[in-house]
This record gives C-alpha cells, structure tokens and sequence, in this order.
C-alpha cells in the first residue's frame, strides 16, 4: 500500500544475531504500513547466516542490504548506511538497533506528535526493561561545570544527549550539522553527536516508551566486578568500550580542554573496585 507523507530512511547495523534480527525487522514492515520507510542495513561480516535468512523472508519492506567484514561496529556500519543514504531522497534519517522491540502502536502515537509539535527537533525514543523501567532514551547533564557525567532525563527540557537506539534525525539537522564523526568505532557516537545537537540549540523530543530493550549484560566488560583489575582495565580500552584515544578525543570535543581533567576518572574506579 503505498503511503503519502515524508519519507523515513531507517539506519540499521547488524552483526550475529539472525533471531533478533529478523523479529525486528518484523516489527519494522508493519510500521511500514503507516508511514513512508525504506531501511539501509549493514551486516558487519555476519556468520550465522543473517543475510541469507532476510533474503529468505521475502520482506514487502524496501531493505538495502550492504555488507561489512566484521570491523565497522555500531559507529563504522552507521556510516557506511549513511554514505549510501546520502544518495537517496528521504525528510528524516531514522537510527536504531535490532534489539529493541518497537510498539508500533505506541510509536505512532508519538511519531503523530512530534511531527505536529516538535518545530524540527529530534526525536528520542525512550525504552523499558519487562518491568517498566526506562533502560534507554536520554541524558542531562549532572555537573555544573562538565557536560559528559551525565544521568537519567525524562522531559525534552532537559535533553543533554541520547542513547542511539532509536532516534529520528531531520535531514536539514543532519545536512547542517553532520552525523557520527569518522574517529568512532563503537560507543561514545551517540552521546557525542547528542551533545554536538544541543550545544546549538537543537530542541529534542523525549517520547514516552515506544517499546522494550534490556540493558547490555555487565558481565565480562569492565563493569564485571567479578574478573581481576587488569582485565577490566583491558575490557574498557577495547573496541566495544572506550579505547583511550576515542575516549581523549570524545571528551576535548565535547568538554574542550577541561575534558582532560576528566580523562582517568573511569580508570581509577575500576582500580579502586567501583563501576565505571
């Protein structure tokens, strides 16, 4: 059925995990029903037969699937899609992962009002665990001379930065002020690019939930209190954390040269047995 109105572009990577994959995608054919969407996705050098099974489902879903080999991660693989995207028409770019589980239901009713109300903002979707309480969406800031120790926000007021899983992005923000910088490779891309949006201004929109996604496990990253200091050490430097240059380069971009001082703060918690 062919839809009127703007045109979404959904952003998506995927690495090895074909079940939540697909489930997700699901979700996203039947959002496809209210509103203009066509999804680019990257599959980061999948061996568990992801691309094969999207083949196979046969989506009435436009997917343009484009193919990694293992070492974009979120950062790299999102701008991949976005190289691609920059090629095609489309009014806002929607960025999101595979594990969440949408309400379209739900996410319609806000998509319906930020639509109407938002004046060009960007658009945070908020998610909860099974019991109801908020695992991603977005961040205020929490000190009064830094920006990055960051906490829980639940009004667009007070919107500081988000959690990636599920933004929408106008293409006139995106075309002024840029996307995902090209030194990330995993985390930190979207809490700097949050902070980058409302450090000029940018209005957010803070929907209510729009559907459940659990928090990450702690277990074997440098949260894990249970492996030896050294490894948490080595956990937080990996690529899937906060290697020490993408971290010293995050924090000069968004807290300038104050941002040193806040440089070995992780560090020292994990030595001393806190999490990060």
């Amino acid at each position: 059925m062919m839809q009127t109105g703007p045109q979404f572009a959904m952003l998506v990577t995927v690495h090895n995990r074909k079940d939540k994959t697909i489930s997700f995608l699901k979700a996203v054919e039947q959002l496809a029903t209210y509103i203009n969407l066509f999804v680019i996705l990257v599959d980061d050098g999948s061996i568990d037969g992801t691309a094969q099974e999207i083949e196979k489902q046969n989506f009435e879903l436009k997917i343009e699937v484009i193919y990694g080999d293992g070492n974009l991660f979120f950062a790299g693989g999102m701008r991949k899609a976005f190289s691609v995207l920059a090629r095609r028409n489309y009014d806002f770019m929607i960025v999101c992962n595979d594990d969440i589980a949408l309400d379209n239901l739900k996410l319609m009713s806000q998509l319906s009002v930020y639509l109407e109300y938002s004046s060009g903002g960007v658009f945070v979707g908020q998610f909860t665990d099974c019991e109801g309480k908020i695992t991603y969406g977005a961040w205020k800031s929490k000190a009064r001379f830094f920006r990055t120790p960051v906490e829980r926000c639940f009004r667009s007021e007070c919107v500081a930065t988000f959690n990636m899983n599920f933004v929408i992005i106008p293409k006139t923000i995106i075309l002024k002020f840029g996307f995902i910088k090209e030194y990330f490779r995993h985390t930190l891309a979207d809490f700097e690019l949050g902070f980058r949006y409302s450090k000029v201004g940018i209005n957010f929109f803070l929907s209510e939930p729009i559907g459940h996604c659990l928090h990450n496990s702690d277990k074997n990253t440098s949260n894990d209190r249970n492996l030896h200091v050294v490894k948490r050490l080595k956990r937080f430097n990996s690529v899937k954390e906060q290697p020490y240059l993408i971290r010293m380069r995050y924090l000069l971009d968004v807290e300038g040269f104050r941002g040193i001082l806040l440089f070995l703060l992780p560090y020292i918690k994990i030595i001393i047995g806190k999490k990060k």
